[in-house]
């Protein structure tokens, strides 16, 4: 009956939807295993696969330790030198990986294009605003757009965690990061003084699935 009862289970768990409301996991037992069947089953078969945990561990024994990879692999500084500040943004260009844009948050927005050996301040940002995201268009035909965030929204201050600084909006280059232009519709015009959300921000992205559009979404203050 035991076996009859489960097979009969397995047939309605792979017809169900993903979907377990909170209140039956909280109740265990049955939704519990028909949460985790439906988590770790293989979806072509249904079922679990045997010995998949001896597989996981297997696997894991091969990856390399965290002091191994330390070891094999030593750092060093590219700059920019005691200009910069704590540096938020790095962005590698897509069609030249020497070309390479970072943002500080009390230095502005640098650019390099030896891959850090030599480093310029972007033109047009201005080095008193805080750049704590850059996105670049990848888009074909469109990699010579990118986006700037400024403001930062916690830490410039040591001795005042919640501290920020303030920030401007956003900022386009359509020349590959040389110069860059406020957007009117992000520019509060009073960067000393908060007034509005965009004068604080987090991240900044480019929607490149979008072809015929220039999608922007950002994460700002509030």
């Amino acid at each position: 009956m035991a076996a009859i009862f489960f097979l009969n289970k397995n047939k309605v768990i792979q017809n169900a939807e993903v979907q377990i409301p909170s209140e039956a996991m909280a109740e265990g037992g049955d939704a519990r295993r028909a949460w985790d069947l439906l988590r770790l089953a293989d979806p072509t078969t249904g079922k679990i696969p045997d010995g998949i945990r001896n597989a996981e561990l297997a696997f894991a024994k091969k990856m390399p330790h965290a002091d191994e990879m330390r070891s094999g692999s030593p750092w060093e500084s590219r700059g920019p030198w005691n200009v910069g500040g704590r540096t938020r943004a790095f962005v590698l260009d897509v069609a030249n990986e020497k070309h390479i844009l970072a943002g500080s948050v009390s230095g502005s927005l640098f650019i390099t294009d030896d891959a850090g050996a030599t480093w310029r301040n972007a033109k047009g940002i201005g080095n008193n605003l805080g750049v704590t995201s850059i996105a670049q268009d990848t888009r074909v035909g469109k990699q010579n757009i990118w986006y700037a965030l400024t403001g930062e929204g916690t830490g410039t201050s040591a001795s005042g965690g919640g501290a920020f600084f303030l920030g401007d909006g956003v900022f386009k280059s359509i020349d590959n990061g040389e110069n860059w232009v406020s957007l009117a519709s992000t520019n509060s015009g009073t960067a000393s003084t908060f007034s509005q959300l965009y004068q604080v921000g987090w991240r900044i992205v480019c929607d490149n699935s979008n072809a015929n559009a220039d999608v922007v979404l950002m994460a700002t203050y509030g």
